[in-house]
């Protein structure tokens, strides 16, 4: 599950936006990280670190000591998260390239994708169950 879209979400932003100014709004703002990625950098990792520090903090470090030997524990958990983030942007960015196939699919093809795999009632009823009272 790429996000979650359920059915009240999508019936919130209303079908003519969804499918009108949501899917370039996407790719577009996917397209701009991954060509500041070099500024985004530090803030993605300062952004991750802060979530996995503030969650390991509630169960194990109570001290300042303890919680920087928990931050460099963490920094190979940090970079693989930024990495992997990163690279999701580049997967929705509509970058054209050249190659026949390229050419056969929409920029926004994996925009689309990931929506239709969002709204998919089949992927949907497999989420945690923490999340099914909104659907």
């Amino acid at each position: 599950m790429p996000f979650r879209m359920s059915p009240n979400i999508a019936y919130l932003i209303g079908f003519p936006l969804l499918r009108g100014h949501f899917i370039p709004s996407m790719s577009k703002t996917a397209l701009a990280v991954h060509e500041s990625r070099d500024i985004f950098d530090p803030i993605l990792k300062l952004l991750l670190r802060d979530d996995l520090t503030s969650f390991y903090t509630k169960s194990i470090a109570k001290s300042d000591t303890k919680t920087q030997e928990m931050e460099r524990q963490l920094l190979d958990r940090i970079t693989k998260n930024t990495l992997t983030v990163k690279s999701r942007f580049a997967e929705c960015s509509p970058l054209l390239k050249d190659s026949e196939k390229a050419k056969q699919r929409p920029v926004d093809h994996r925009v689309r994708e990931l929506l239709e795999a969002a709204q998919d009632p089949n992927l949907l009823c497999m989420m945690q169950g923490s999340y099914q009272a909104w659907l």
